[in-house]
């Protein structure tokens, strides 16, 4: 069995999003390695590549995780806690590359999370006040 990618889609009370300030850029849409000039659309809105956002699932920070999101935001201010709502996916990839001219074989996972909406719930030191907690 060839496995090309894992999809899953975790429980939002178990997802922190916190912007470190950032912005935002639709994703291009490739057809046979071209670009095509269109947009990468989900749930009827263009798809953003997020810059500048730290996401950490059940307590663990995901350290190279690219995000995307249909919402339509150009930028994030650093500090914001963003909630995920509608349909929420993690993609892992792995990649994996033969050794040449000496050169050990190499392979890597390439995670990306496509959560539909962010929504801006407060900053982290409004979050800490209230105590934290998965309501935020």
């Amino acid at each position: 069995m060839d496995i090309r990618d894992l999809n899953f889609k975790p429980d939002p009370a178990d997802l922190l999003i916190v912007a470190l300030g950032g912005t935002t850029a639709n994703v291009a849409e490739y057809e046979n390695g071209r670009a095509t000039g269109n947009f990468v659309t989900r749930n009827g809105g263009t798809v953003r590549r997020v810059a500048g956002v730290s996401v950490a699932l059940a307590g663990r920070g995901l350290d190279g995780v690219t995000v995307e999101t249909s919402t339509a935001i150009d930028a994030l201010a650093p500090g914001t806690v963003l909630k995920p709502a509608g349909e929420i996916e993690f993609t892992v990839r792995p990649t994996a590359r033969a050794g040449f001219n000496g050169r050990p074989p190499s392979a890597s996972l390439r995670v990306t999370a496509y959560f539909e909406r962010l929504v801006p719930v407060g900053s982290v030191g409004s979050v800490v006040k209230r105590g934290g907690g998965s309501d935020a």
